[in-house]
Formats: C-alpha cells, sequence, structure tokens
C-alpha cells in the first residue's frame, strides 16, 4: 500500500511538473482514497477515486491550499474563499459562505465527518 502511494505520488510530480520545481512551493494531500496535489502556479492535480464524477479539482486554478478526506477534496482560493466536492451525503461541502479562509483541514472519524477552516481575524 505505502509503495503504491509513492509511486502514485512520484506520478503526480512528474505529470505536473512537481519534479522540475521547488518542492517547497508545492503541496499534497492524501487520503485512502485519492491524492490531490497543488502545484505552486495554483493548479490542482488528482488521481484516485473521485466521489463526484461531474467534477474534478483538475479544474481549479488560483489554489493556495488544499485538503483531502476520505471522500472530498477541498481548496483555499487566494481570495480565502474555499472550493469542495466530492460525497456530500453528511453536507460536508456547505463551504460556499466560507471567506477569508487561510486553512482547512478535512476528515472521517467514524461516521462523522470533520472539516476546519482557519480563518485570519486581521483582516
Amino acid at each position: 500500500m505505502i509503495k503504491r502511494l509513492l509511486i502514485t505520488i512520484l506520478t503526480i510530480m512528474i505529470f505536473t511538473g512537481f519534479a522540475s520545481t521547488c518542492l517547497a512551493d508545492a503541496q499534497i494531500a492524501a487520503s485512502l482514497e485519492h491524492i490531490v496535489g497543488l502545484h505552486q502556479n495554483g493548479r490542482v492535480f488528482s488521481t484516485g477515486t473521485n466521489y463526484n464524477i461531474d467534477k474534478s479539482p483538475n479544474t481549479w486554478r488560483d489554489i493556495k491550499y488544499i485538503a483531502a478526506s476520505e471522500t472530498n477534496t477541498f481548496g483555499i482560493k487566494k481570495d480565502g474563499s474555499v472550493l469542495a466536492i466530492g460525497s456530500n451525503d453528511e453536507n460536508q461541502l456547505s463551504v460556499k459562505n466560507w471567506k477569508d479562509i487561510e486553512q482547512i483541514d478535512a476528515s472521517k472519524i467514524g461516521l462523522d465527518y470533520i472539516i476546519v477552516g482557519v480563518r485570519n481575524q486581521n483582516i
């Protein structure tokens, strides 16, 4: 499992240009189901299970931070708004009104989904 995960991460890095850029400027978020990569230019790339066949984070632009849970992908745009795709059986994608978010994390613990966004209070 770990070997397959590392091969997938390296594949994403090669095909998205991560391998030719400074990794300090890139981000990778992974869950058991999928892996999401954020390039320094704000583009998002993913592989693995997509729980919403109509949407993909691969079309996202101007993203500054990403998070992945078992069935969801979240991205913070440079303006602080949040994008979310995936399963919405617990309303975990209800982030449309989130503003000025600096960091986000997502997880599924047991049957519960937990999505936490950190807002910059200096704005």
